[in-house]
């Protein structure tokens, strides 16, 4: 590994599977909470999407950086 190279994270073989999950629950959560409650009140999408946006970033980057302090690198392996 060279000096200015970030060392590789190997991901626990679930990291995948549990952000698809993840992923899936908040499609589920817009679908069956916000588009009927946006189809009643109009302006209330122009709130919850940002919302859901910001926490599902917010959840993804906290799985990543979960995955990097508590990843093994290939340096240690």
């Amino acid at each position: 590994m060279r000096d200015n190279e970030f060392p590789r994270v190997r991901l626990h073989p679930g990291f995948y599977k549990a952000v698809l999950i993840m992923f899936g629950c908040y499609l589920a959560s817009a679908c069956m909470i916000i588009l009927p409650l946006a189809y009643v009140v109009g302006p209330f999408i122009l709130w919850a999407l940002p919302v859901l946006f910001f926490a599902f970033l917010g959840s993804v980057l906290w799985i990543r950086y979960l995955a990097k302090t508590h990843g093994t690198s290939e340096a240690e392996a």
